[in-house]
């Protein structure tokens, strides 16, 4: 599990992203947040495709459509993974959220990635920074 430290000691991200996530670590709650984060999906990798949205339209008049989110998550019959187990996840969902930034990909969501960021951070301090 070294190579895990060494590769979040390694990232290089904005300033105001890290800023963001962690204010955000401070307030991460593991039962709720973690299975959220990790049901994240990549934007698709075409450009011509559009990423779920989870606003509804924006639509002017007296009815508007109900919104059904697009995939729910089963957080009560899913364990959550290990604290080392779970970095390794996000890692990977970072990395994906970071190459789709430098990029300038259309899909590309910053709010999404300081959450997935802001877990990192807190998993992090859980499986590493913690006495055994």
């Amino acid at each position: 599990m070294q190579d895990i430290s060494h590769d979040l000691t390694g990232l290089s991200r904005p300033s105001l992203l890290v800023r963001a996530a962690q204010y955000g670590a401070g307030h991460y709650n593991r039962k709720t947040m973690l299975p959220r984060v990790l049901a994240f999906r990549p934007p698709p990798e075409n450009e011509g495709e559009t990423a779920p949205r989870n606003k509804p339209p924006n639509q002017r008049g007296r009815f508007r459509r109900k919104f059904v989110a697009a995939a729910p998550v089963n957080r009560v019959t899913q364990p959550l993974p290990a604290p080392k187990q779970a970095v390794c996840r996000l890692l990977e969902i970072e990395r994906d959220f970071d190459r789709h930034r430098r990029q300038s990909h259309p899909a590309y969501a910053p709010g999404r990635h300081v959450l997935v960021l802001s877990a990192l951070i807190a998993e992090w301090r859980v499986a590493f920074c913690s006495e055994p």
